[in-house]
């Protein structure tokens, strides 16, 4: 499925983030290739993850 199914299911929401504020979707990816992220990081985050999350968070205010 893709995420326009997903959207029109009511199950997703999106918003329009700046770019500045949109750190985390190149932390996960750069995790991932250095072998850093667990398989259960959604429930347990790598740290420096949660630090660009809240970052990220912080600047889209």
């Amino acid at each position: 499925m893709d995420i326009g199914h997903f959207a029109k299911e009511g199950k997703l929401l999106f918003k329009w983030v700046r770019r500045v504020a949109n750190k985390v979707t190149h932390e996960v990816p750069s995790l991932a290739l250095r072998n850093s992220l667990p398989c259960n990081w959604i429930v347990n985050p790598p740290i420096s993850f949660v630090t660009v999350l809240e970052k990220d968070v912080n600047e889209s205010l």
